[in-house]
């Protein structure tokens, strides 16, 4: 069978805040989206986490705070 049409779509959105000269507190959000094709075909092992193909969609969110010394 072939694989062809297998297509995915990612964004990803980030802000920064900094606190002082030396700490920022960031976080980010991102989203992947697979076709049909793609699902059926293991693209979404390639393209995001193999653990979780979860229909073809997977988000990820992050907080942190980071401090230059």
């Amino acid at each position: 069978a072939g694989h062809g049409d297998a297509k995915a779509g990612q964004w990803a959105l980030g802000y920064e805040n900094a606190l002082s000269k030396r700490t920022v507190l960031y976080t980010t959000y991102a989203s992947v989206n697979n076709n049909g094709v793609g699902r059926d075909a293991g693209f979404v092992s390639s393209v995001g986490a193999g653990y979780n193909p979860g229909n073809g969609y997977q988000r990820s969110a992050a907080v942190g705070i980071r401090h230059s010394f």
